[in-house]
């Protein structure tokens, strides 16, 4: 073996704000290290004590992956690297106070796992082994040259590692941004802004000059993590999303069923918002569009006065209490009272969480731009979050407790409690929308298995994998462009591969949408469509039809960097960018011991000076030793 490289090892990447930069970078040409393996408390101590032959790059067992370690060990300045075969990495808390909607409450500890992973600068670069090949070869290959470690290790090879994950940008995003402004016709970035798009569904439509009021149903999209392209937000958001498009779903089949006309002046919208994860972009943004008159479009325009209730789903789980966080008001009381009337009907239960300051979630932009607004948050966390991976890798489905049931989950059994509970809150939510929108009780829907399968299918297909079912029937599961597993994360603003709103919008209109009885080759959009798009779908039968959605999509980018002469240090909006890097690598090799090193340097060196001399000394001597020919005379 001269050198092995790992392809699919993600790598900590940089990320910064208005003020600061955060995250991993690596010098230019990446920084090497001796592999050592740090499994328990004891092989901490021994590595700081006799570890004689670094730079290390430590390969660290999950557990250790701890904030006061990972310190001792970047300040012991033996380490270049750290390597995670798995990793436990629970986010900060991430509200600043200008979000707390009541004063002096800004000391909430909302997250009481949080450990400061994120939003810290790493002198060093960080990667994770999320393949067992890659981990096996590389521990082999420390088994086979390492042990044991004392100073014998500076008289033999020693297996290594490269680690290269040079960043481009540096400082904050307004240098970062500057700098690109300012070099050449032909800019080079280094950073890119954080964002993408919201995914919109009016459900009831009105004109420009309508002053209906509206609810509206939110839930974040978003997830994050240390290392690139690892965010499965299973409880960070999944849940909450794929309980909104179950909702949705139940609300428009009570539509259908009934054929319903709303005759009690209020609409319905569900909504999307990505890059909450950065201080909340998605929803600010909304807020910023409904002030300007542009949301959700020129046309059908929404003052965020004409919202009557927010109602947001966040960190849900198969726990059967559901508290709600929420506003001191009349239309909260009317929504707390119907909660509590559906306790016979559904094993969920409301509770009111008692709270004078609401958890930091996306009704929190609403809130600060209006704090009349209603506004009800539903989650199974009371005064701390209950998902204590917030914003990690291991936010999977094993976390929250997940077994996929493949359609087949008609009996309640205990495997499936998180399938049956987002489906009661969905149902519970669906019939007062209801209510509310047609002046009439909800509904009973045939077949209520079907959305318990739905919840079931949803989970499968956001924290499992994309090739599933009804990615398949919406034309999403045979692509050869999107991974396997699609990631939580927004992304930066106009990259073609930020796949997760797109997908989610074609799952949304396909749930929700009519089918319309025409040939592929008349399912197509014009300019005379303004509230309504068509959607090609393969659907159940993969002989394709034609869906007619309102599902649109609205700007998830943050307003501070279309606004001109933006205070950055205003916290108004957010300012988050992310770097641009060329390429991560990670490398295995064989690294000569020391003396063998200096060898090789001094011979290096005795070989330049032995040629510099030789060339000094023919150049000297050039007349005596290269005689020249005399040319012939004429």
């Amino acid at each position: 073996m001269m050198y092995q490289t790992f392809e699919t090892t993600p790598a900590c990447f940089r990320r910064l704000n208005g003020t600061h930069q955060f995250g991993c970078s690596s010098p230019r040409g990446g920084n090497y290290g001796v592999i050592h393996f740090i499994r328990n408390d004891t092989d901490l101590r021994d590595f700081l004590r006799n570890g004689v032959a670094g730079p290390y790059a430590v390969v660290l067992s999950p557990l250790l992956f701890k904030r006061n370690i990972v310190d001792s060990l970047v300040n012991s300045d033996k380490v270049s690297g750290i390597v995670l075969n798995t990793a436990l990495t629970p986010d900060i808390e991430p509200v600043p106070s200008s979000y707390s909607p009541v004063k002096n409450t800004c000391d909430v500890e909302w997250n009481p796992a949080a450990n400061n992973f994120l939003f810290h600068d790493w002198p060093v670069p960080v990667f994770l082994l999320n393949q067992i090949e890659d981990y096996t070869a590389i521990a082999n290959c420390h088994d086979r040259f390492n042990p044991p470690l004392d100073e014998t290790q500076l008289s033999r090879p020693l297996c290594s590692l490269h680690l290269r994950s040079h960043m481009h940008a540096a400082v904050n995003s307004e240098v970062c941004l500057r700098r690109i402004n300012y070099y050449g016709v032909k800019p080079i970035k280094y950073c890119d802004p954080v964002g993408d798009r919201n995914v919109i569904l009016p459900s009831l439509q009105w004109n420009g000059n309508d002053t209906r009021n509206v609810i509206m149903v939110g839930a974040r999209m978003d997830a994050l993590s240390l290392f690139d392209g690892i965010a499965p937000g299973a409880m960070s958001s999944v849940t909450g999303l794929v309980t909104l498009l179950n909702t949705a779903y139940i609300f428009h089949r009570m539509i259908e069923q009934n054929d319903s006309k709303a005759n009690n002046d209020i609409g319905v919208i569900f909504t999307l918002f990505n890059g909450e994860a950065y201080d909340f972009i998605g929803s600010s943004r909304v807020v910023y569009d409904m002030n300007q008159g542009l949301f959700p479009s020129v046309d059908n325009k929404l003052d965020i006065q004409n919202i009557r209730l927010f109602i947001e789903l966040f960190q849900l789980n198969s726990n059967r209490k559901v508290y709600v966080h929420h506003t001191a008001d009349k239309e909260v009381t009317d929504f707390l009272n119907y909660l509590n009337s559906t306790t016979s009907s559904v094993e969920v239960s409301f509770k009111d969480s008692n709270l004078n300051v609401l958890p930091p979630t996306s009704f929190q932009s609403f809130y600060k731009a209006n704090n009349n607004i209603s506004g009800a948050i539903l989650s199974n966390m009371k005064d701390s979050f209950v998902d204590n991976y917030f914003n990690s890798i291991y936010d999977t489905a094993k976390y929250v407790d997940y077994v996929y049931g493949n359609g087949s989950i008609s009996e309640k059994t205990p495997i499936y409690n998180l399938q049956y509970r987002l489906n009661d809150i969905s149902l519970v939510i669906a019939s007062y929308l209801y209510k509310k929108a047609f002046n009439r009780e909800a509904p009973v829907l045939p077949e209520p298995n079907k959305s318990v399968e739905l919840i079931d299918e949803l989970l499968h297909c956001y924290i499992e994998t994309r090739k599933c079912r009804l990615m398949d029937e919406v034309g999403a599961g045979a692509s050869n462009k999107l991974p396997d597993l699609l990631p939580m994360y927004v992304g930066v603003v106009k990259n073609p591969e930020n796949y997760l709103s797109m997908v989610t919008r074609f799952i949304l209109a396909y749930l929700t949408g009519k089918k319309l009885d025409i040939s592929r080759e008349n399912c197509v959009n014009d300019e005379t469509q303004r509230d309504y798009s068509l959607y090609w779908m393969k659907g159940k039968t993969g002989n394709g039809e034609c869906i007619n959605s309102s599902v649109i999509l609205t700007p998830a980018e943050s307003p501070a960097f279309f606004i001109e002469n933006y205070n950055w240090n205003s916290g108004l909006y957010s300012t988050w960018t992310e770097s641009v890097w060329t390429k991560t690598t990670l490398g295995l090799f064989i690294k000569p011991f020391r003396i063998q090193e200096i060898i090789v340097l001094l011979v290096g060196l005795i070989v330049l000076l032995v040629s510099f001399t030789s060339v000094y000394f023919f150049n000297k001597k050039s007349d005596l030793i290269f005689i020249s020919n005399t040319p012939t005379s004429c």
